[in-house]
């Protein structure tokens, strides 16, 4: 099917954030109604984990990629640097620099 033109695609930051803000609501109304045993941040951070098992991955990888793609832009290595930020981001893992450094998240890959 065409794209409508002026159509925000699924993977903009606008629908993420929405996504987000929408998965942190249902959380915390889940966990107020005693559904979930876990707060959300724990809960968050066992689904990281699962999913970062299902990619045969572990947050330490993950890690000591951010590690290599930071010392690769020190070096002026931009083409290095952004190719470690297209791998993760193949496999689903969305970095976002910040003032306080390199953050990584899972982003929403439904289509």
């Amino acid at each position: 099917s065409t794209r409508r033109q002026g159509h925000e695609s699924m993977h903009s930051p606008q629908r993420k954030a929405t996504a987000a803000a929408y998965l942190t609501n249902i959380l915390y109304v889940t966990l107020a109604l005693g559904l979930l045993q876990d707060s959300p941040k724990a809960f968050l951070k066992k689904l990281q984990s699962k999913v970062l098992e299902d990619l045969k991955m572990s947050s330490e990888e993950v890690e000591k990629l951010l590690a290599d793609r930071i010392s690769a832009r020190h070096k002026k290595d931009y083409a290095r640097a952004d190719k470690i930020r297209d791998d993760l981001q193949t496999l689903g893992i969305e970095l976002m620099d910040t003032s306080e450094g390199t953050q990584w998240t899972l982003g929403w890959h439904g289509e």
